[in-house]
């Protein structure tokens, strides 16, 4: 049973590079294999009155450029905070799709996706959680080939209050 772990980890890595092997992935086109990172200032709002606080805001995108000017891709957003003996963390793993208005950079973008966030803090060792729907809307600049500024808003709804995560990440995107 445990042999089968490693293996089924390999495939699920691999899997992407071998779709899209045939894309010639990281020659310059946004078409085909694409993994980009960014970091920035996050800002996020408890909404109702509650406290707002900022933190780092960092976003990993994993896919594939359907053609040099759409891409579909996984998007993991998340934002880190810690003061007054409270870290707390807002994952939000969601399926996104980003579009450049030219097929080549320079070019402004614009950019969404859904899934699911999840808050967790910590407090003197106690550990709390909620788990959410949640969106994102924004937009960013590609300034030069692979580098990109994006700022937009996520939204994460949960009984009692709604969660807004405003953010600036300035990224690299290889494609």
């Amino acid at each position: 049973m445990t042999a089968r772990i490693p293996i089924l980890s390999l495939l699920v890595f691999a899997a992407p590079l071998l779709l899209f092997s045939d894309a010639r992935a990281f020659d310059g086109h946004r078409r085909g294999f694409v993994l980009g990172f960014g970091a920035g200032p996050g800002h996020l709002d408890f909404g109702q009155e509650k406290e707002s606080t900022w933190g780092v805001q960092t976003d990993l995108k994993l896919g594939a450029g359907l053609t040099d000017q759409t891409l579909l891709h996984y998007t993991g957003k998340q934002i880190w905070h810690s003061d007054h003996n409270i870290a707390f963390t807002e994952a939000m793993p969601m399926l996104g799709v980003t579009h450049y208005l030219k097929p080549e950079g320079p070019s402004f973008f614009l950019s969404g996706a859904g899934g699911a966030a999840i808050l967790a803090a910590g407090i003197g060792g106690e550990v709390g959680g909620t788990v959410g729907p949640a969106g994102f809307l924004g937009g960013g600049y590609e300034f030069a080939r692979h580098f990109q500024v994006e700022a937009g808003v996520a939204i994460m709804i949960n009984d009692p209050f709604t969660l807004y995560n405003f953010s600036v990440t300035v990224g690299i995107l290889g494609y």
